[in-house]
């Protein structure tokens, strides 16, 4: 993560910390994705983590009620994300439903309960 200094408002700096979190928990001997395992194989399988880690990182704002934050970077993700997403049908759901596991790892590993969670 860059130094806290180096982001525009506290909000990017967590919101971008939940994305790379995101990543993290993907990773072997924690929920061991795919994607994350082949990342560097292909521009659609680096796509697909990218996708997921994002739309985690919505959920873990979301989760803690923090406000949506752009990212510098969405508008270079986004067109590899129209080319995984226009070419799978299925490739937004399983997105979701790694991500929604990654954000459900991070909040139990920091201890957030469900009932403390945002509504």
């Amino acid at each position: 993560m860059p130094r806290f200094e180096s982001f525009t408002s506290g909000n990017a700096f967590y919101a971008t910390l939940a994305h790379e979190a995101s990543h993290s928990a993907g990773s072997t001997g924690r929920l061991d994705r795919d994607t994350l395992r082949q990342y560097g194989t292909s521009t659609a399988m680096r796509a697909k983590e990218e996708l997921c880690a994002e739309i985690s990182a919505a959920f873990l704002c979301a989760a803690l009620g923090m406000a949506p934050t752009e990212r510098e970077d969405h508008a270079a993700y986004l067109a590899s994300w129209l080319t995984v997403l226009r070419g799978e049908k299925r490739a937004i759901f399983q997105a979701a439903t790694a991500a929604q596991a990654a954000s459900d790892f991070i909040l139990a590993a920091a201890g957030v309960a469900p009932e403390q969670q945002a509504a």
